[in-house]
């Protein structure tokens, strides 16, 4: 990404902030820093110049090249946080008014039951003898 790019600077102030004032750990850091520099990258390829530019149309374009890139949606949530702490930091310093990443809100992640154990296999572990036998032979 060239230097001249004109996020690239707010990036490094933003990344030396959260590693320095908020202490975020050098692996999150690295996380947000590369997440930022795609959201520069897709800014950059659709010809944005200033962050005035930029509101929940884009916003919501960059998620959906996440998506088209096959990121899985924890991925997506985390470039979503890394960007909301970005404008939220480009906010409190006066270099916005306001974030086009607020209405955004995050991909669910998908949830995963547990399996369900058969009869047999609940029954398993404990003691057979104390197992009543009409309980013993239930086969679903």
């Amino acid at each position: 990404m060239p230097e001249k790019y004109f996020v690239y600077k707010d990036i490094g102030l933003y990344i030396n902030y959260i590693s320095e004032v908020k202490n975020l750990s050098k692996n999150t850091s690295n996380s947000y820093q590369r997440d930022l520099r795609k959201l520069s990258k897709y800014l950059e390829s659709i010809n944005i110049s200033t962050y005035h530019e930029i509101d929940d149309a884009i916003c919501s374009g960059w998620l959906g090249s996440l998506y088209a890139l096959e990121n899985n949606p924890r991925s997506i949530q985390r470039h979503l946080s890394s960007a909301k702490g970005f404008f939220k930091f480009l906010k409190k310093n006066s270099l916005i008014d306001s974030s086009p990443f607020d209405l955004i809100t995050a991909p669910k992640s998908p949830t995963y039951l547990p399996e369900v154990l058969s009869p047999g296999q609940a029954l398993a572990p404990l003691n057979m003898s104390m197992i009543p036998e009409h309980v013993r032979r239930y086969r679903p």
